[in-house]
This record gives C-alpha cells, sequence and structure tokens, in this order.
C-alpha cells in the first residue's frame, strides 16, 4: 500500500504518504514531467481511475510539448 516513489523524492513534491502530488491536469511540480495512477495523489486507488488518469496525463504532456520551442 505504500508508493514506489522514494527515488523521485528529489525530484518532485511527494506528499506525507509518499504519494506523487499532481494537480488538475497531472502534472508534477516538476515542469514537463507528469504522473498518473496509484503513486498519485488521486482519491480513489482503482485501476479504472488509473486508466483515466493515465489518458489525462497523456494529453496534458501532448498538450505540454506543444507549447515548448
Amino acid at each position: 500500500w505504500t508508493p514506489s516513489t522514494d527515488f523521485l523524492k528529489d525530484t518532485v513534491m511527494l506528499n506525507q504518504l509518499g504519494e506523487i502530488e499532481i494537480d488538475q491536469n497531472n502534472q508534477t511540480s516538476t515542469p514537463g514531467f507528469f504522473a498518473a495512477g496509484d503513486v498519485t495523489n488521486v482519491a480513489f486507488k482503482q485501476i479504472v481511475i488509473a486508466a483515466g488518469e493515465g489518458s489525462k496525463a497523456s494529453l496534458s504532456a501532448w498538450k505540454f510539448l506543444l507549447t515548448q520551442k
């Protein structure tokens, strides 16, 4: 039940449970770094939610890349 995110502690913001903090677009505290699934701070940990979050993260990453020069 504990996310395996220790290797990211110097890269992105983690909460007290070790989950990756994301915004509504799955963006982390590091620009260009997106996260989804059970390792994030989403409210529910279910496969269908993780799949939807993965889709949202990929679309957000695509939009981010389009805005880069």
